[in-house]
């Protein structure tokens, strides 16, 4: 969600004219396209993945309506790629304590987020030993 790429979607697919960002999704199949978005009205066909929030869709609906203007940034997000697991694997690393799991609040206005600050953002609001980790570099090499 906060890994933007140095790619506009008509980058990648040139029958889009919008200059819609993409961002890193994850390792598993970073040479496909993938997208979120909240207008599933428009777009049809989507997986709901959190209230208001869908998975894919109808691409070439999507491509017409970017086109036509009716789907703007804050409806959409462009991803390289996907992360995912294995059976049981996210539940145990979330046991292991190796990721932090906090409610969207956010629910399908996600997509409006400024990424540059999102997860600084989010970090900050869990407090504590946390707020060490809101101004670490992405890279602790880079320190």
């Amino acid at each position: 969600m906060n890994k933007p790429l140095d790619y506009s979607i008509n980058d990648l697919i040139p029958t889009i004219i919008a200059e819609f960002s993409v961002f890193y999704g994850g390792p598993v199949s970073p040479e496909n396209v993938y997208f979120i978005h909240n207008v599933p009205e428009i777009i049809g066909d989507g997986i709901e993945i959190s209230p208001g929030l869908f998975w894919g869709g109808n691409f070439e609906n999507t491509i017409a309506e970017i086109n036509n203007g009716t789907i703007k940034k804050d409806n959409i997000r462009f991803f390289l790629g996907y992360s995912g697991w294995e059976i049981e694997q996210l539940e145990d690393e979330i046991s292991s304590k190796y990721w932090v799991v906090v409610e969207n609040k956010y629910q399908n206005d996600i997509l409006s987020k400024e990424a540059s600050d999102f997860w600084k953002e989010k970090i900050q609001e869990l407090g504590g030993d946390y707020l060490l980790w809101a101004n670490a570099p992405e890279n602790p090499f880079w320190n």
